[in-house]
């Protein structure tokens, strides 16, 4: 394996476009010659999940050596130490985490203060993952609660030269947070999402080195990736059907209740027969993207005009599109519209999920629907400044038009 440096100075904003040409151009070599990026994974202590997460990292999926893998673990329980090297002859580093000066806040979490150690974690291992990978364009990051698909890295390589390629993208995901069967089916659709998935993803070097290291949070940093600050208005890619299970239904922030409602269900590809064209993922980017869809609607598509049409004929037709324009709100606590239409669907009810600018793309039966929220947050808060009583206090709301979905 030969790779070429794409360091030098980071330090100028001026060449951040050539940087990110040179490594869309060091991540299309390997494609070219079927190599992938690295992988970090990020353990702790849980050996089991831990050994079956690395069975299936290094037994199913296509092209990638051991000598590729980079194993940081949280703290330094000896037994997941073994594993990692004894049992696998893997690569391993390890962080202190005694040595924390952690504040926790809030109660999230089984552990005080998980929140902050998985973000102290996160940091520790993207640095050890570039030092020890010193001229890899990219990292794959991954958790030790997985199980892969045969053709995630060769996924998650080819995504990474698009986001390098396509300024409005910056990470890659091999996860769907609405991936369930029935929901998604279609191997090779890749979509856009501008909400942080997740479980399996990358990090392009350039991006850390420029921008995240520079503000990485004390604590929750998946949900610091899904501010809109962070962010910049930049997309996440992922693949319909997922390349990624998550197995883990123990942890920080996770119960057995919380995995079988919204992971347990979450369908990932196995067949390994399938093989990436370029193709498919260059219909991620913006432009060919934003096209397709607007046809879609045009020429294609059924709007729904209520719950019943989902129970139709329409929806057993193959190769049929149905529209369906809901107005809901973004914060889940409010989201009274949005419930009953997701669970009617089989989604996740937390409307951001997946979702792309209030755009859901899916499978009912036979038919493709595409949720369209048309709901403004300027215009939601403009309208109740008016309906204000003279005591300050919200007058009731008025009644409007909107698709009724029964629980």
């Amino acid at each position: 394996m030969f790779w070429r440096s794409c360091s030098g100075n980071l330090g100028s904003e001026n060449d951040e476009h050539q940087k990110r040409q040179e490594a869309a151009t060091l991540l299309r070599e390997l494609v070219s010659n079927d190599e992938v990026i690295p992988v970090v994974v990020i353990c702790h202590s849980r050996v089991e999940v831990f050994r079956e997460s690395l069975a299936s990292l290094l037994g199913d999926v296509r092209g990638l050596d051991p000598r590729k893998v980079l194993v940081a673990q949280d703290g330094t329980n000896s037994e997941v130490a073994a594993v990692a090297r004894d049992e696998f002859g893997l690569a391993l580093v390890q962080r202190n985490r005694d040595q924390d000066a952690i504040t926790p806040r809030g109660n999230w979490g089984r552990e005080r203060g998980a929140g902050a150690h998985i973000a102290a974690q996160y940091r520790f291992a993207i640095d050890a993952g570039f030092a020890h990978f010193p001229s890899a364009p990219a990292l794959i990051l991954a958790e030790d609660d997985l199980v892969y698909s045969p053709d995630f890295a060769e996924f998650l390589t080819r995504a990474a030269a698009l986001v390098a390629e396509d300024e409005s993208l910056w990470i890659a995901s091999a996860w769907n947070d609405n991936g369930y069967r029935g929901v998604a089916r279609d191997l090779r659709r890749v979509l856009r999402t501008d909400f942080f998935p997740g479980l399996g993803w990358t990090m392009q070097r350039s991006l850390w080195r420029q921008e995240l290291r520079l503000a990485w949070p004390s604590d929750h940093y998946d949900w610091h990736l899904r501010k809109a600050e962070v962010a910049k208005g930049r997309e996440c890619l992922y693949p319909e059907v997922a390349r990624v299970a998550h197995r883990g239904w123990e942890g920080s922030f996770m119960d057995f209740t919380h995995h079988v409602r919204h992971f347990a269900g979450i369908v990932h590809a196995q067949d390994a027969r399938y093989r990436w064209r370029d193709d498919d993922i260059s219909v991620g980017r913006e432009d060919a993207y934003d096209a397709a869809l607007a046809l879609t609607l045009a020429h294609r598509a059924w709007h729904v005009r209520h719950g019943e049409d989902l129970l139709s004929a329409l929806t057993w037709i193959p190769g049929a599109v149905l529209v369906i324009w809901h107005r809901s709100s973004l914060d889940p606590r409010m989201n009274f519209r949005f419930r009953p239409l997701a669970r009617r669907l089989g989604i996740w009810e937390d409307p951001r999920r997946g979702a792309r600018r209030g755009v859901h793309e899916l499978w009912l039966r036979n038919a493709r629907v595409i949720l369209m929220n048309v709901f403004d947050v300027q215009e939601k808060t403009q309208k109740m400044q008016d309906r204000r009583g003279p005591q300050g206090r919200p007058m009731p709301p008025r009644r409007s038009a909107h698709l009724c979905f029964g629980a």
